[in-house]
């Protein structure tokens, strides 16, 4: 019993994570937050009409609206590509919590 207590006096609970927060997630949204501010900056400043051409096909727009589609067809494909990770984490979460609700349940049985 005095192993488990020493095993987990150190340990960060749920809720204390929730309260203080993952440091990569501002750090994350810091650097997203000035690309975006980037992106608007470079949109504002040229207006210029571009033009497009892929294969036979031809289009004219503004320079701004450009950057905006590249950032946003990159962030989606970013997203995409993420899926299978973040299903993973997830699937080993439920997992885990399901084997600790067992091992909680075996603790609390008769000694």
């Amino acid at each position: 019993m005095s192993a488990y207590m020493i095993s987990v006096e150190g340990a960060e609970t749920d809720s204390q994570k929730k309260e203080t927060g993952d440091p990569m997630i501002y750090i994350s949204m810091s650097i997203s937050f000035l690309i975006l501010l980037c992106l608007a900056i470079a949109g504002t400043q040229n207006e210029a009409p571009v033009q497009i051409r892929f294969a036979t096909w031809t289009m004219e727009m503004s320079l701004s609206a450009v950057l905006l589609w590249a950032a946003a067809a990159g962030a989606a494909v970013v997203a995409f590509l993420s899926l299978p990770k973040l299903s993973i984490k997830s699937l080993q979460a439920r997992r885990l919590r399901k084997e600790v609700r067992r091992l909680e349940a075996v603790c609390k049985g008769p000694l």
